[in-house]
């Protein structure tokens, strides 16, 4: 669980998410609209994505999510 969703999902998001909005399937600011609007439910509502820095992004850094985080979003 760590590894994967604290490690390699978070750095590879950092690639995935500026390939989409570069396809221009969304922006960046329909993307956090997405993930903030996002109706999660009781389960998943404590483990709503934080919104997505695009400074992480560009520097292909991590999200820096915790696992629980990474797996609402990538869900």
């Amino acid at each position: 669980m760590h590894d994967v969703l604290e490690g390699i999902a978070n750095y590879d998001m950092c690639f995935i998410i500026p390939y989409i909005v570069e396809k221009g399937c969304v922006s960046y600011e329909e993307l956090h609209d997405l993930v903030q609007g996002f109706f999660y439910g009781n389960q998943e509502f404590g483990n709503k994505p934080p919104l997505i820095c695009k400074k992480r992004i560009m520097e292909k850094e991590s999200l820096g999510f915790s696992a629980s985080e990474m797996l609402c979003l990538i869900r």
